[in-house]
């Protein structure tokens, strides 16, 4: 129950505007990605999975809840290795749509 309060407390100090931004740029490029797909465009769907997923891990949003430690940080370092394209051979982003 401490570390969820503790949690919480983090995340309540990061930058709201910031994290909305990253949520509305994240909507839309989802958009896009499944437009991409739709039209049959894989390479050029994942490509951009994989860019976007740079621009998060670079984004000073994203380092903030890396901050925020307990079991939340834990999943960001995976989650932004696979941002940076890192799973990129093993997983297609099309795929993940369906």
């Amino acid at each position: 129950m401490e570390q969820a309060q503790g949690i919480e407390a983090c995340m309540s100090r990061l930058d709201p505007a910031a994290m909305a931004e990253v949520r509305q740029r994240g909507e839309q490029v989802s958009a896009e990605i499944q437009s991409l797909c739709a039209a049959g465009k894989r390479d050029e769907a994942q490509a951009r999975a994989v860019a976007f997923g740079q621009e998060m891990a670079a984004s000073p949003a994203m380092n903030g809840l890396e901050d925020c430690g307990g079991p939340l940080a834990a999943l960001v370092p995976g989650a932004i290795a696979g941002m940076n394209g890192d799973s990129s051979d093993s997983v297609q982003v099309c795929d993940m749509q369906q």
